[in-house]
């Protein structure tokens, strides 16, 4: 006669993760409309683990009430979501000290010397639609993405900085010397990139973060781009 083994795991799916999958969620949206800063997460993380530890501690030699495993459900809970957005913010919102988003102005832009390796293949990009040939914000643009290795700011006696990160630049009118793998020199307007214009439009300020791509380099004229 063969041998039966107790498998541990039934084959109907067990609800005994859902909570713990929902307070995930709950500290991914959190974490990502910045409810709640970073260092509270760790303090409520924290927090939590302590007190499921007391809780076990105190109810160690003595019969455990009813609402026991609710108390620690709930507790684990708190702490896998706390987890989960503290992990998020790390992946999302956390960036070295010397990348290039670290060197824009929020809500504006700014004068700005930037050398770098263009890492996609540049191509030519155009609006289109009745204002298209009539504005220069529609005009055709060389677009491509740029890995910086060095920054150039405006302030005074501030040689140039290394920096890392990516960017997306635009050169308008187009510049059709580019290539990918150039090392290139850019006097341009540095700035983040924006979200959406109009309420309803694709908001992609989750989508460039996501990327690593939240810096827009605009390149006013093709004179301004140096192939070093």
């Amino acid at each position: 006669m063969s041998k039966r083994y107790n498998i541990p795991f039934s084959s109907k799916p067990l609800p005994y993760l859902l909570p713990v999958a929902v307070a995930v969620i709950v500290g991914i949206l959190v974490a990502r409309k910045e409810l709640v800063t970073p260092a509270a997460m760790i303090a409520i993380a924290v927090g939590a683990v302590v007190l499921l530890g007391l809780f076990f501690l105190c109810y160690r030699h003595k019969k455990r009430p009813g609402y026991f495993s609710y108390i620690v459900w709930a507790l684990l809970c708190i702490s896998w979501g706390s987890v989960a957005g503290i992990r998020y913010h790390q992946v999302y919102y956390r960036y070295p000290h010397n990348h290039i988003v670290q060197y824009c102005r929020p809500l504006e832009s700014s004068l700005a010397s930037v050398r770098g390796v263009i890492v996609t293949e540049p191509y030519i990009g155009k609006s289109q639609g009745f204002f298209a040939n009539f504005d220069r914000i529609h005009q055709a643009r060389s677009v491509f993405v740029l890995r910086c290795d060095e920054v150039l700011t405006n302030l005074p006696e501030v040689p140039w900085q290394k920096v890392t990160g990516l960017a997306q630049v635009n050169v308008s009118p187009p510049y059709l010397k580019l290539k990918q793998g150039q090392r290139v020199q850019l006097d341009c307007w540095m700035s983040l990139r924006g979200g959406s214009n109009n309420p309803g439009e694709f908001d992609g300020t989750d989508y460039y973060r996501g990327k690593r791509n939240l810096v827009m380099l605009r390149v006013k004229h093709p004179e301004s781009v140096t192939i070093l």
